[in-house]
């Protein structure tokens, strides 16, 4: 059985257990109670498909999903609410930011829910509370001297956003100089590649 806030990075503000535990079917279906989340809701059907569950979009809202995105104004900017019932996930936010971490959040509990030897993978019931605690959450990546591939590239960006970082800054030239052509701003190689 997982716990949820043993397994969400950054550690989550507010947990509160509940009696009982979901049973992740294989599955799943996703919803999203507002136009803002529709955007999430589709990355979240690809995101779960990569962690091999049989995800699909539920157009009504009438029906309860698996994992529902629901509008709550009263979640600050940026935070969300996750909770684990014995109906499913209900992730509440007021913007598309907040239930974009809160899909991040059950990503990872759900990753390593699948590292656990039940079958299927069972999550204790409770609710999440959480919120960034600081404004600017960034990381860089230099391929000035280091290449990487664009795969390598667009893993790290996605891991970036599973561990809830909002900005990323790339360093495409240093000091050293320019040394891509680029044939619009030819001055970039003329004059950038030299010191």
């Amino acid at each position: 059985m997982v716990r949820a806030p043993d397994h969400i990075v950054p550690a989550v503000n507010e947990w509160t257990e509940h009696l009982g535990v979901y049973q992740v079917p294989r599955q799943l279906t996703v919803s999203a109670s507002s136009q803002v989340f529709i955007g999430v809701a589709e990355y979240a059907v690809c995101e779960l498909e990569a962690l091999k569950f049989e995800a699909t979009l539920q157009q009504s809202t009438v029906v309860a999903a698996d994992l529902q995105f629901s509008e709550d104004p009263r979640c600050p900017e940026g935070g969300y609410q996750l909770a684990i019932t014995d109906r499913g996930l209900v992730v509440s936010a007021s913007g598309r930011e907040g239930a974009f971490w809160g899909l991040q959040s059950v990503l990872q509990v759900l990753d390593a829910a699948e590292y656990v030897i039940d079958n299927p993978a069972q999550l204790t019931q409770g609710i999440v509370v959480d919120s960034p605690r600081f404004p600017y959450r960034g990381m860089h990546l230099d391929v000035s001297r280091h290449f990487f591939s664009v795969a390598d590239v667009k893993r790290y960006i996605d891991l970036l956003a599973l561990h809830k970082f909002n900005y990323f800054q790339w360093h495409l030239s240093d000091d050293a100089g320019w040394r891509i052509e680029i044939k619009r701003f030819p001055d970039l190689t003329a004059l950038g590649s030299k010191r």
